[in-house]
């Protein structure tokens, strides 16, 4: 009787029972579907590839990672949180292969509930070739003007060379390595420094990126110049004796440092013969004497000896310059 009561009772307006019971299960499905936020993340793509082939496109790949979860879970989840690859090892050979994108994220998050992720795209093409190694000579980039009258004189790099891994048709077109900027603006003496290399393509490993060690070697510049038709003077010359016509020209050619040599200027008695042991007229043959700074080097001389012709004259009618050791008429 109780059984019977009870079915009865339950039978009793069952559509209506039933109805209700829908719609609570549909508000109970629509809160927990309104508690669920979504949120995307732009992920760098990695390439993993340990073995024979490598990735030859040199732009960097990215994915979209979009995660579902409650609304105070979600907050959580950072991008630092998630990585994406795709994985190389297996391909065999040279091609363009479609690649599954992997996803991997903190464990600990995992543990949330509801937690959805989902990335696009869910496969990405990849062009790949053999992988080659090759030993790639590192250049340094000098930029700018040493001081006036200095000069890069050489420039060594330690380790003049570096390991390289790619494809190999990206090797065989890549000649060399440049590193960072050197700048030399205003050096007028050698240096050291240490700096990184220049990243050449993402599809280039370069199994040391520095730093490197460069030496800068600055050495002055040597110039020549030519001294023409300068006046040989008479050095000791005594005060009795005076020279008979026009002084005597020499050119000669003068190396040195560049930015000492423009601006000198011959002293008096730089260029001279010395006559100070001559105590009779006459003509005689004597050594040029050219008197320099010891920074300078005389090349070329018109001539090694010069001519002059010495006559007596009375005191009374000269007078002695004794700065000059010479006579003035």
């Amino acid at each position: 009787m109780k059984l019977k009561q009870l079915t009865e009772k339950l039978l009793d307006k069952w559509f209506i029972k039933l109805l209700c019971l829908a719609i609570a299960i549909g508000l109970y499905i629509f809160h927990q579907v309104s508690a669920i936020e979504k949120r995307s993340f732009v992920v760098p793509l990695t390439m993993i590839e340990n073995g024979s082939v490598t990735h030859v496109d040199g732009k960097k790949k990215s994915v979209t990672v979009t995660i579902r979860a409650n609304a105070d879970q979600i907050t959580q989840v950072h991008s630092s949180d998630i990585t994406a690859s795709v994985i190389l090892d297996a391909l065999p050979k040279s091609g363009e292969y479609s690649v599954p994108v992997n996803i991997d994220i903190n464990p600990e998050l995992l543990l949330n509930n509801p937690f959805e992720i989902r990335v696009s795209p869910e496969y990405v093409k990849v062009q790949v070739e053999k992988k080659s190694i090759q030993y790639i000579k590192v250049v340094p980039s000098i930029v700018g003007e040493c001081l006036h009258g200095y000069e890069v004189s050489k420039v060594q790099v330690n380790p003049e060379y570096v390991e390289v891994i790619g494809p190999e048709s990206l090797l065989e077109n890549t000649a060399e390595i440049k590193t960072e900027m050197i700048e030399v603006d205003n050096a007028k003496s050698s240096f050291t420094i240490s700096v990184n290399c220049k990243e050449i393509s993402n599809a280039l490993d370069i199994t040391n990126k520095g730093p490197y060690e460069v030496t800068v070697e600055i050495e002055a510049i040597e110039l020549q110049r030519d001294f023409e038709k300068i006046p040989v003077e008479l050095k000791g010359l005594n005060a009795n004796m005076a020279l008979k016509g026009d002084a005597p020209e020499v050119t000669f050619k003068v190396e040195g440092n560049m930015a000492t040599l423009e601006a000198y200027e011959l002293p008096k008695n730089s260029v001279y013969v010395d006559v100070s042991t001559i105590h009779e007229p006459g003509t005689y043959e004597l050594p040029l004497v050219i008197n320099l700074p010891s920074s300078f080097k005389v090349l070329e001389k018109s001539v090694e000896n010069v001519t002059v012709t010495l006559e007596e004259v009375s005191l009374s009618s000269s007078v002695y310059d004794a700065n000059a050791n010479m006579v003035l008429e």
